[in-house]
């Protein structure tokens, strides 16, 4: 049983996902991609993929998932609106030659990168991506009201992606902390001593929901993103 797995109560119809391992007997767990509850883990049973791909979700949870799903979109469009992106292409002209197609969106290019994935459409988890040739060691950790709690560290090997690092709901976006990530590269036997770089990332509507990607770099699946090295310090090849 681990984080981001989808379970059902024993006790009820309910299913949620899994976001949090608060001790060795009790997990906190999204029913239906809205509310948090905390749950004795003998209290839960893992739903397997077999399972939902073969008789698909509860009515409760897939109408969840359609109500998100819709707000979601709903806020995405208001957001790109405000922040002068258009939503819809421009009305074809009467008169007059074709207009050229829009350009395709530019290729992620190589870096470090703050990830964001869908687990439903409610729930969003937290991944850091390293999409360069070299391993880097990283912290996360969180700030709210300018107090700043250390949660992880580790190393992520060139081309690899972070175990997720949280999981926060699109309903409490106004309440989210603002991620700080500490990054240091390394690559063994390098003529390069590469500074510390340090990056609090505050997230703001109009820019977040214009920052989706379709296909994300070695993570493979789409997300919001973000770079954490947009200013690098050194070099890459």
């Amino acid at each position: 049983m681990n984080v981001g797995d989808r379970v059902r109560l024993l006790t009820g119809r309910e299913e949620g996902i899994i976001t949090r391992l608060l001790d060795s007997e009790l997990v906190e767990v999204a029913i239906d991609n809205d509310f948090t509850i905390p749950v004795l883990r003998r209290e839960v049973v893992v739903v397997a993929a077999e399972e939902t791909k073969t008789f698909g979700l509860s009515a409760s949870a897939a109408a969840a998932e359609k109500k998100m799903a819709a707000n979601g979109a709903v806020q995405a469009s208001k957001a790109a609106k405000a922040a002068g992106v258009a939503t819809q292409p421009a009305a074809k002209k009467s008169e007059g030659p074709d207009a050229p197609p829009a350009p395709k969106a530019a290729p992620v290019q190589k870096g470090l990168y703050l990830a964001l994935t869908h687990q439903s459409p409610e729930l969003l988890a937290l991944h850091i991506i390293n999409h360069t040739e070299r391993d880097v060691l990283f912290t996360y950790g969180e700030e709210t009201a300018g107090k700043y709690r250390a949660l992880y560290a580790d190393k992520l090997k060139a081309k690899s992606v972070s175990v997720p690092l949280g999981h926060w709901h699109l309903k409490d976006f106004d309440k989210w902390p603002a991620p700080v990530i500490q990054l240091l590269p390394h690559l063994l036997n390098d003529t390069t001593a590469y500074e510390l770089l340090t990056k609090r990332v505050q997230f703001k509507a109009n820019s977040f929901y214009t920052s989706r990607q379709a296909n994300v770099p070695v993570l493979q699946r789409e997300a919001y993103l973000f770079q954490l090295d947009e200013k690098p310090r050194y070099r890459w090849p």
